[in-house]
């Protein structure tokens, strides 16, 4: 039997895990084979400053080691080396907190087990020691670079923290967040937050339409007055009062709260008992007492629940209420009333790490943390909600309260307490201040019905230009709002009309049923959305109070739409075959459904799906054929729902799907038979495609020569 001492792998391994580390990558000519087995280093200094259960490989790692690598190295031959010797599953079953995260990063379901060599590397914009710009370290790339089980290829990712004040600060961005959202920490960030936005932030006393919002501004008809400590909160009628208010935006979820009705709001006047507060509104009153602002606007409180009439007046005011206030309490991670603000930190695991090998240098932080703002935001129950859409985009300046942090927003910044530096969003729909300075750019069009008479819908969009990019962030914005929840799906159109009264004081305008009405081409080129599931709202019933727009709207839809924009192209023929749009009329009531009729001029191609069993479908798409025997298929339909897909359809032109392409973006028609009237009425029932191929360069596709056959015929879409 071999001495327990002995230099071999097979004994060292036998007797403990981690046997070596390299604290520094060799030089080139000095590089040694991976796998040959290394000298154990020399015990670290002030090896009291590491956690106990942190292994010698793990030791040897330190903060100026990973500045001194190059990410952008075309081999990892720059990249700090530590080498392990594994006795068990590191990514599942270690020991060393270090190596859990480190394994873990890099783990792909096999097991890493033996001799392994990791090669690291920080992850930020400055790249090489001694560039006279500060370094932004956010987090440590990681490579599996050999092993006894090479073949586990591998990279992954952990994020590094610092603690105020230590070597780390001078290069790491990120800090640990408060334990609590309410704690005195938070309080006072929240305070430095509003004080710099009150001196610095110019365009955040402006609303969307461009007017100044006063320091003592109009209140909502009612508010609640916070109290104190001995006193208890209670609801004040502000008849026209001015002053300055907190805006509540919260999840109400199915637990029970109390709310204001026309029984006991004369109670509610005298006191709202503070006990009696679900903890979303508690903790709300308790911030807004300490921010010093006398009032808050909580919803179900400062509504009537139980009078529709006076639901329907205070929620046409939801874009003053949000853009007036002094800034808005967001409940992010609240599910419900009693999540309240607190925030509950998503699992992760931590590790307390000294910068280097002198202690009095300080302590930095390793996680497998992997929340971002956009997740911690975008995914959070709060802003999954439909009616939130426009409360987000309606406040000047938002405190969100999410599971990781607190976040602060207004028009010039979007910044969290785990980082010194702006945060950005990815989309047009989750960048909200992307979102107003593009509706900011835009300059009122005046009474632009003037122009119709001129040219009946000419196609004056440009894309470049500042109307164009409105109509595109318009179509990601319905994209993204189509997707949230609603608890009543009438309200589908109902939640969005404070931002649209705010938008159309601004630009002039005018919004029907979901889309803008600006006198260009883009109207009706944006009615080839297409429906993303099988929803549609039932327009054959027969309550015209649960109905909500136009078939040919995507508000029609229950579910997620896709709107695209940029298309379809145009058609330059010598006889165009593309619908134009003459006009636009008003509800008269006289359909089963409130509806806005378009009437256009255009071509139809009657056509027939392949509903029925023998002919495959792509997805959602059902092939269409000239004949009723289905013969040969010239395109497909998707239809809005498949309960409303009828055995004969009309194609009728958009455009070309692009422009090398015969191929037809149709809007698909079904007749409307109950009308009296002498002009042909159809209703929206999906879009399609009418395809073609050019038999040569310059022909044109007999799917175009079979449009340009036909007259043009002038119908009207309900």
């Amino acid at each position: 039997m071999e001495d327990a001492t002995s230099t071999t792998p097979t004994n060292r391994a036998a007797n403990r895990r981690h046997l070596w580390a390299v604290p520094r990558r060799p030089r080139k000519a000095e590089r040694r084979p991976p796998i040959l087995p290394a000298p154990p280093p020399d015990p670290a200094p002030n090896s009291s400053a590491f956690p106990v259960n942190i292994c010698e490989s793990c030791r040897c790692i330190n903060l100026d080691d990973l500045l001194a690598t190059d990410k952008k190295a075309e081999r990892e031959d720059d990249w700090f080396e530590v080498q392990y010797n594994l006795s068990e599953n590191a990514a599942t079953s270690s020991s060393c907190p270090l190596c859990k995260i480190i394994f873990s990063s890099i783990h792909r379901g096999d097991k890493i087990r033996g001799f392994v060599g990791v090669k690291m590397t920080v992850d930020d914009s400055v790249v090489r020691t001694g560039h006279p710009e500060p370094r932004e370290i956010r987090e440590v790339l990681v490579r599996k670079c050999w092993g006894t089980n090479a073949h586990i290829a591998g990279g992954g990712i952990f994020r590094l923290y610092a603690d105020e004040g230590t070597h780390a600060a001078k290069f790491v961005a990120s800090r640990r967040a408060p334990a609590s959202n309410l704690s005195e920490t938070t309080l006072d960030c929240i305070q430095r937050w509003i004080v710099d936005c009150d001196l610095t932030h110019q365009t955040c006393r402006f609303r969307i339409d461009g007017t100044t919002v006063p320091l003592q501004s109009k209140m909502p008809t009612r508010v609640v007055a916070v109290g104190s400590e001995s006193a208890s909160p209670r609801l004040v009628l502000t008849q026209g009062q001015k002053g300055r208010y907190i805006a509540l935006s919260h999840c109400w979820g199915l637990t029970a709260q109390v709310l204001t009705t026309s029984a006991n709001v004369a109670a509610h006047q005298q006191e709202i008992p503070f006990h009696s507060l679900s903890a979303t509104f508690r903790d709300a009153i308790k911030v807004t007492r300490l921010l010093g602002v006398e009032y808050i606007w909580i919803d179900s409180f400062c509504i009537f629940q139980d009078d529709k009439s006076d639901w329907l007046q205070e929620s046409a005011k939801m874009d003053s209420v949000y853009e007036n206030a002094y800034l808005t309490i967001a409940a992010t991670s609240a599910e419900n009333g009693d999540g309240g603000l607190e925030g509950q930190r998503p699992q992760s695991d931590w590790v307390r790490f000294p910068c280097s090998n002198n202690v009095q240098e300080g302590y930095m932080w390793f996680t497998n943390a992997r929340w971002t703002a956009q997740s911690d935001l975008d995914s959070s129950p709060l802003n999954l909600r439909g009616w939130v859409f426009q409360e987000r985009h309606l406040s000047r300046r938002i405190i969100h309260f999410a599971a990781s942090q607190v976040y602060w927003e207004c028009q010039e910044c979007f910044v969290g307490q785990e980082s010194r530096k702006k945060l950005h969003f990815a989309g047009a729909a989750s960048d909200r201040a992307q979102w107003k300075a593009n509706l900011q750019s835009l300059e009122h069009l005046g009474t632009f019905f003037q122009r119709r008479s001129q040219v009946p819908y000419d196609d004056n969009d440009n894309r470049d230009s500042p109307l164009g990019s409105f109509h595109a962030i318009w179509a990601a914005t319905v994209n993204h709002y189509s997707k949230l929840q609603l608890t009543k799906a009438e309200d589908r159109l109902i939640a969005l009309l404070g931002l649209a009264k705010t938008i159309q004081d601004r630009t002039g305008l005018r919004f029907i049923d979901g889309y803008w009405d600006d006198g260009s081409w883009s109207f009706v080129r944006n009615l080839a959305w297409i429906a993303l599931s099988d929803r549609r709202f039932p327009l054959n019933a027969r309550d015209r109070a649960l109905r909500r727009c136009s078939s040919w709207s995507w508000a029609a839809l229950d579910g997620p739409v896709d709107c695209p924009f940029g298309r379809p192209f145009e058609w330059r023929e010598t006889q165009d075959c593309t619908l134009h749009l003459l006009n636009i009329g008003e509800d008269s009531g006289k359909y089963d459904w409130p509806c806005h009729p378009l009437y256009v001029s255009g071509m139809l191609q009657s056509l027939f799906p392949a509903l029925h069993a023998g002919v495959t479908s792509r997805s959602r798409e059902t092939p269409v054929s000239e004949t009723k025997q289905l013969e040969d298929t010239v395109g497909w339909v998707c239809f809005d729902s498949s309960q409303d897909a009828p055995d004969e359809v009309f194609f009728s032109p958009l455009g070309l799907c692009n422009q090398r392409s015969s191929t037809l973006t149709c809007l698909v028609l079904a007749p409307v038979t109950d009308c009296s009237d002498a002009i042909s009425t159809f209703r929206r029932v999906g879009v399609g495609e009418f395809e073609g191929t050019f038999e040569e360069q310059e022909a044109k596709s007999d799917v175009r020569k079979a449009f340009e056959l036909s007259q043009r015929v002038a119908f009207r879409i309900v």
